[in-house]
């Protein structure tokens, strides 16, 4: 397991962006745990809704409901996002804990993508029937998302970066235009024309 985390982690580091942190997470780490399927949550912009970012595993019928939903919902993945602590859930148990959740009772890990305090999201697996999570599953589980949750957080920087390039890239080119010509007029369509 400390190879495909170390392999794993390698692969991170050269996702650039957000979708490419969650095909890598979801596949590599879907493999490392022994999941039948994963899925990445994110918190909508407003905070009210919960979104699946990405999904691997999952019927299209049983994603259905599930793309968008009220974070009031209270479900697995939606208790990892607000309380930043990971869930993991044996045969049988989200039936007991999660009444109002008629999905599955097949045993599930939802995990928060947290760094530096703030969660970001929530990685979620489900497992085969019978799985019982060991103690070292559950600390894969939670070496896994906060490896992802760097990752986005790169992701992010990565994203600002290359943005900003872009803008003082079209302010250079403004200035050139504008320099060009001392005349208001001309220099006003230039700028009109950028």
């Amino acid at each position: 397991r400390a190879d495909r985390l170390q392999h794993l982690t390698a692969s991170l580091s050269r996702a650039r962006t957000a979708a490419a942190v969650y095909e890598v997470v979801l596949m590599e780490g879907r493999e490392a745990l022994g999941a039948n399927a994963g899925l990445v949550a994110m918190p909508s912009d407003d905070g009210a809704s919960i979104e699946l970012a990405a999904t691997l595993g999952f019927t299209a019928a049983e994603q259905e409901g599930w793309q968008r939903f009220p974070a009031a919902v209270r479900t697995p993945i939606g208790d990892a996002l607000r309380d930043g602590q990971a869930v993991f859930l044996d045969e049988g148990e989200l039936a007991k804990r999660y009444p109002d959740v008629r999905t599955s009772t097949m045993p599930t890990a939802s995990v928060p993508l947290q760094t530096d305090g703030l969660v970001l999201g929530a990685l979620g697996f489900r497992f085969d029937a019978g799985h019982r999570f060991t103690d070292a599953e559950r600390a894969l589980a939670s070496s896994l998302a906060e490896h992802c949750a760097h990752a986005l957080e790169r992701a992010r920087l990565y994203d600002a970066e290359r943005r900003s390039r872009q803008a003082l890239g079209i302010l250079a080119s403004i200035g050139e235009h504008l320099a060009r010509s001392l005349d208001s007029e001309a220099a006003l369509r230039t700028l009109a024309e950028l």
